[in-house]
């Protein structure tokens, strides 16, 4: 995140939609428009989706555009500024891109949604090729406040391991 924050401030306000007075300035808005959105998070609706953006959401962008800077710092600082104005869709779609909802062809051998991603098949395979994870409140505690030692990012690992209780529990509880 600091590269980001001196990155934006050394740029400049042509090349840095969130550009401020110092790169601490830059880390200070961020800082205000994560507790904005704690408490007041933003209904999106697109074309093609609707939701809620809110400071989960903000921080698994961030967290996504440290992985690939180059390529998302510039979406990151134009979507920021649009955040702190009050326009959450530009971050909202990054989450969710437009034609993002799986489609399936009857067709066998079509080829337009072959490389789709679908979340909900890589949770499923992320969950069952691996060892159990225990579905019990403390043992989920005890991994959050583990993780939380390890990074600042513990909220967004620990996510997956969180849904994979909630992807056993559909197992156990509603089998199909």
């Amino acid at each position: 995140m600091d590269t980001f924050f001196s990155g934006c401030f050394n740029a400049g306000p042509s090349s840095c939609a969130f550009h401020a007075l110092s790169a601490g300035e830059i880390r200070q808005n961020l800082i205000n428009l994560s507790d904005r959105l704690s408490a007041n998070p933003i209904p999106v609706k697109t074309n093609s989706t609707y939701g809620v953006f809110d400071y989960a959401s903000l921080r698994i962008v961030l967290f996504g555009a440290l992985a690939l800077p180059y390529a998302y710092f510039p979406l990151l600082a134009q979507g920021l500024a649009d955040l702190k104005a009050g326009n959450a869709e530009l971050l909202f779609q990054a989450l969710n891109p437009p034609g993002s909802q799986f489609q399936c062809s009857c067709d066998p051998n079509a080829q337009e949604h072959a490389g789709d991603s679908v979340p909900d098949a890589q949770l499923a395979i992320v969950c069952n090729d691996g060892d159990a994870i225990p579905a019990d409140l403390e043992s989920s505690q005890k991994y959050f406040a583990m993780m939380t030692q390890s990074s600042d990012w513990a909220d967004v690992w620990s996510a997956t391991r969180l849904n994979c209780v909630y992807v056993r529990f559909y197992q156990v509880v509603l089998p199909l």
